[in-house]
């Protein structure tokens, strides 16, 4: 993704890789809430760090139900 080897990624790359993955229909207004979503630091890119801690939960759990159900405390009876 990282096409200039800086460490992070601005809104035109997270753009470029959607299309050239087959993602055209994708609107500039959807390109900043996902970079808005992914941008931790509040910085303007989705530095490595950002995307990590994004994807994480669902590198460890699988998906977000899954990672839902794991934050909700069982019933105690």
């Amino acid at each position: 993704m990282d096409s200039k080897k800086e460490g992070k990624i601005g809104k035109n790359q997270i753009k470029g890789l959607l299309m050239v993955h087959g993602t055209k229909a994708v609107s500039d207004m959807d390109i900043k809430a996902l970079c808005r979503r992914l941008d931790n630091d509040q910085d303007g890119e989705v530095s490595f760090a950002d995307f990590f801690d994004s994807f994480l939960p669902f590198f460890i759990y699988g998906n977000i139900k899954t990672l839902e159900r794991k934050k909700k405390p069982k019933n105690l009876m």
